[in-house]
């Protein structure tokens, strides 16, 4: 501000003069804010989109951990469907897969959801540096989802207990061991799948027994209808997120690339 010029002009009654000084102070003050708010702005743009090229990315890898989680009860479920069958089936035609059939669809993985980035971002307050209301109302939306898939993954499965509870530890144990969980490295992380086949050795007096008594068992085959129908939720859950997933990252992608 030029103090000295506007107090010349003051003092010589240069009214005119003192106007045009005060404009040019006024002007420059409110383009200096302008400025300073356009690089604010500029700022938080910048921020928002950091976030959204990290969500993306964490999205990205959601979609290859579930699409392993359902091939996981996919397989888990096909074990069930193929107990379920064997109900039907004389109990003296049945063989060891009855056993493996009925073990197997017990079988579970642990699954949480990474939202560290999202979180973040609603922690800070920073979500409202995202300028698209659209894209900021399907982050919530999506997380929303992400939130009742957890909750359905996390099932514990009464019948996991039920069965394991009813059947020969040793005939348990021998599953586990060799047709148990198979852990992979994949898209920069670990997953768990279960084998296509499951052969075991089981001694034929206590094979004959074991079938016998699961199959003649009415609470062990009213939990694994149950448990087939839960599992039929949890592949729906799965692919239903996997659709707002894809929704979702094309939603990031056109506030990435506006034009």
């Amino acid at each position: 501000m030029n103090l000295l010029g506007i107090t010349r002009h003051v003092k010589d009654q240069n009214w005119f003069a003192v106007v045009i000084e005060l404009f040019i102070v006024v002007i420059g003050v409110f383009l200096g804010m302008q400025v300073s708010d356009w690089s604010e702005q500029r700022q938080k743009a910048k921020m928002a989109t950091g976030y959204l090229v990290r969500i993306e990315a964490e999205i990205g890898e959601e979609m290859s951990r579930w699409e392993q989680v359902r091939e996981y009860y996919d397989k888990t479920r096909r074990h069930g469907i193929a107990a379920l069958d064997a109900y039907a089936m004389p109990v003296d035609s049945l063989g060891v897969e009855f056993l493996v059939d009925l073990f197997q669809a017990s079988q579970r993985i642990n699954v949480l959801s990474n939202r560290a980035t999202y979180d973040e971002l609603v922690a800070t307050g920073r979500i409202g540096n995202v300028a698209s209301d659209s894209v900021r109302k399907q982050l919530i939306n999506y997380y929303r989802r992400v939130d009742s898939l957890d909750m359905l993954l996390a099932d514990r499965f009464t019948y996991r207990r039920t069965v394991r509870l009813y059947m020969d530890h040793t005939i348990q144990s021998q599953i586990l061991e060799k047709c148990g969980d198979i852990y992979i490295e994949a898209y920069k992380s670990y997953y768990v799948r279960l084998p296509e086949e499951c052969e075991i050795s089981v001694e034929p007096e206590l094979l004959r027994a074991e079938i016998s008594k699961l199959y003649e068992n009415s609470e062990v085959k009213q939990e694994l209808r149950f448990h087939v129908t839960i599992l039929r939720g949890m592949l729906t859950g799965l692919a239903n997120t996997d659709k707002i997933s894809v929704t979702t990252l094309e939603k990031i992608r056109s506030a990435e690339n506006p034009g």
